[in-house]
């Protein structure tokens, strides 16, 4: 899209010298984009938590180790394990919580411990039950978060005291120093690293509004790029704008179910809400300076819509009312206008933040409204979960299509395989990944096997399909080579300087957990750079010991993903089509409820909730399609994926309008029969499109729909016309908002189609 004029004004501005004023918009550009990226300080606050566990968990058993006269390096190396794991997994609201979550994490990490040790002197007795172990760690996901950090302080545990090889005779001591270790981070957790809730939430939905500021710049980008003779793809720029503010308010809606979280008195219902308001308004200013129609402004609309767009961008608040006031003007375009509402609502949503209006106390009902809030995502230490439950459901599904039939043997073996849960089939790969390193590793380097041992076993974390098994792998292997050529670099400069290198080792972990939660390669690049510091202090740091490293490594991660793919795999694509099947599922669902709010026009917050629900659907489909690794190879599957993943996408924000435009549509007469007229026939609309949707949602495989493979949106087309209203309800424009949602919504339906339809 061009809007004829930009290129003057670029021409313009790049004459003009950079004011104060001007570089100081543009800091303030940036400060909204790294905010944005990183929402409530999750990712710095995670980071700087661990490096502090760490770096004072070092001091404690130093001082500890010299107290009872005992070599501080196994009690420095243990104590520190426990303390980042410890540290990285515990994130509650309340410092009671706290505690009793980190507290089951002493057993775990002790009965690691124990059992190695004790096993010692029997290497291939303590390998097997290494083996048997990282079974056990990996089974016991099934019963929460919590149990994920409690299974891997039990495997490092036992990994550390395979790689030390202690004598027996120092249990005791091991024994002391993981107890000092998780007293020591359990109280730094509910003392100086303990979190409030309620200002975590704000610093959230600050992220949230400089997420919609960075939105309106990209915009602001994207239109300046259409003048260049190679603009990249605008469409799927502003579309991962717009995901990422999705993740933003799943993130809020998560942390308005959480205790502490929101001052008395106010309702959670009340934020949902303003969080629904905001991402829709951004969504139209997106599409409404993009449309069709704003390519034929003149010069000077298009110069005024631009200064608009900067203002608004840049939190220039006051000078955006102004001009967004001008853009309402009735003798305006159309196209500008239909822009200068959805600003305008920014504007006003802004506003009732930043007066706090959205977190005013407001009736007696609130603490009863917070007991009934229906979260629709339970975060994990403060992160949104991954794919597991859809996984699991994936699974399910597989086997629900598989029944009936003859039943021969082969095929109960089959089905009984098919119906074990995902954190057993995850159990048996790790188990079987571990036990195949120890055998590569060795071939290896008999001393040096269990690198191959970690990165086989750390391929099943985080990571529910085969696709993301594999791609956790890849990432391994690529943040270790990276890391090494770093840590190389970094060896000559710390080389005889302890504390240099110290504070290198605390840094480089800093940003380990940094990346933790959106790149696994930089974190393995940053614990490699950590390792390559840790071993120049144990002075056995060498290039052939790093190359080495990279040996083990490629080994483990090549076993971890032979395992993934080949042993109960969990098939990427149909989690995929489960991920489909549950948004178009939940989409005919909302729109259900749509049609009997506008039958009824009695407020349903259920409606609230299955928005947010197809925000969550959304990004977890998003989320698998990435992971497909043969999409990202073969260029017209993965354009087709893109494709229809965008569609339902578009399907999900149009539904989310439609939840909160229903309840707004104006009454039709002036008593209370609403089951007559416009609204029963805008609800019957909603309840055709709520059986396309489960339709689409029933199909084994979708495909992009031909020109003139379904006429769905000319058929709503046809029905919007007949809406009858009466005079004094009547819209401004040719249809209702909902309306205009709707045909949205029918239109795009109309871009996908069964296979083999």
């Amino acid at each position: 899209m061009q809007i004829p004029g930009r290129q003057m004004v670029r021409e313009q501005l790049a004459r003009t010298p950079l004011s104060r004023a001007r570089l100081g918009i543009r800091r303030r550009d940036l400060v909204d984009r790294v905010i944005a990226s990183d929402p409530g300080l999750t990712h710095l606050r995670l980071g700087i938590k661990v490096a502090t566990c760490i770096a004072s968990t070092l001091l404690l058993q130093w001082l500890l180790a010299i107290a009872l006269g005992q070599p501080p390096v196994l009690a420095m190396l243990l104590g520190a394990v426990v303390a980042m794991l410890l540290s990285s997994g515990v994130r509650e609201n309340t410092r009671r919580r706290t505690i009793l979550t980190a507290l089951p994490g002493l057993p775990a990490a002790l009965i690691g411990a124990s059992l190695a040790t004790l096993t010692a002197p029997w290497h291939t007795a303590e390998l097997v039950l290494f083996v048997g172990v990282s079974f056990l760690v990996v089974w016991v996901r099934r019963f929460g978060g919590a149990w994920v950090s409690y299974g891997m302080l039990c495997w490092q545990s036992f990994f550390f005291i395979l790689f030390l090889d202690p004598p027996v005779r120092e249990l005791p001591d091991i024994l002391l120093v993981i107890t000092a270790s998780v007293a020591w981070v359990s109280l730094l957790l509910c003392t100086v690293l303990y979190e409030d809730p309620a200002s975590r939430l704000l610093s959230t939905v600050n992220a949230f509004r400089a997420r919609c500021r960075s939105a309106i710049a990209e915009l602001i980008s994207v239109l300046d790029a259409a003048d260049d003779e190679h603009p990249s793809n605008p469409a799927r720029r502003l579309r991962s704008q717009l995901v990422q503010l999705g993740e933003i308010a799943l993130l809020i809606d998560g942390q308005l179910s959480e205790a502490r979280t929101l001052p008395e008195g106010v309702s959670p219902t009340r934020v949902r809400q303003w969080v629904i308001d905001l991402e829709i308004a951004t969504d139209d200013l997106l599409r409404g300076v993009t449309a069709p129609a704003v390519e034929g402004l003149q010069v000077s609309e298009s110069q005024e819509l631009r200064r608009m767009l900067e203002s608004l961008g840049w939190a220039e608040y006051d000078l955006a009312a102004s001009e967004v006031a001008a853009l309402l003007d009735g003798e305006r375009p159309a196209a500008l206008q239909r822009v200068g509402r959805a600003a305008d609502r920014l504007l006003r949503l802004s506003q009732e933040w930043r007066s706090g209006e959205v977190l005013t106390a407001g009736t007696d009902d609130a603490a009863e409204d917070l007991e009934d809030y229906e979260s629709v995502v339970t975060l994990r230490a403060g992160r949104l979960p991954g794919t597991a439950q859809l996984a699991e459901e994936a699974l399910a599904d597989r086997l629900a299509e598989r029944a009936g039939g003859p039943r021969s043997l082969r095929r109960r073996a089959s089905d009984a395989i098919l119906a074990l849960p995902l954190t057993t089939r995850q159990a048996i790969q790790a188990a079987l990944a571990a036990a195949l390193a120890i055998l590569v590793g060795h071939l290896i380097s008999p001393q040096r096997y269990y690198w191959a041992v970690i990165a086989a076993f750390i391929s099943f974390t985080n990571a529910a399909t085969a696709s993301e098994t594999l791609r956790r792998s890849i990432a391994r292997v690529l943040g270790t080579t990276a890391g090494l050529v770093i840590a190389v670099a970094l060896a000559n400069v710390t080389a005889g300087n302890v504390p240099l290198a110290f504070a290198v080792l605390l840094g480089a972990l800093a940003l380990a957990w940094y990346f933790f939660s959106f790149s696994y390669a930089g974190m393995v690049l940053m614990i490699t750079v950590a390792l390559g510091q840790l071993y120049g202090l144990l002075r056995t740091f060498s290039d052939e010991f790093l190359v080495l490293r990279l040996e083990e490594t490629i080994a483990g991660a090549v076993i971890g993903a032979v395992v993934g793919l080949a042993v109960l795999p969990t098939s990427t694509l149909d989690t995929v089509r489960t991920a489909r099947r549950t948004l178009l599922n939940t989409a005919a669902d909302l729109l259900d409820g749509a049609a009997g709010v506008l039958r009824t026009g009695d407020d349903d917050p259920g409606l609230l909730t299955s928005a947010i629900r197809l925000d969550d659907a959304a990004r977890q489909l998003e989320a698998l399609a990435e992971s497909l690794v043969h999409a990202r190879f073969f260029g017209s599957r993965r354009q087709g994926l893109r494709h229809r993943v965008a569609v339902i996408g578009s399907i999900a924000a149009t539904c989310r309008k439609i939840a909160v435009t229903a309840a707004h549509e104006p009454a039709d007469t002036g008593d209370d029969a609403r089951s007559t007229g416009a609204h029963e026939q805008l609800a019957q609309i909603c309840e055709l499109l709520a059986t396309d949707c489960r339709r689409l949602a029933g199909a084994e495989h979708l495909i992009n729909a031909e020109d003139g493979g379904s006429d769905l949106g000319d058929r709503v087309g046809d029905l919007l016309e007949l809406v009858h209203y009466p005079e004094q309800a009547r819209p401004a424009g040719p249809v209702s908002p909902v309306g205009l949602q709707l045909g949205r919504l029918a239109d795009a339906l109309s871009l996908l189609s069964p296979r083999g339809r």
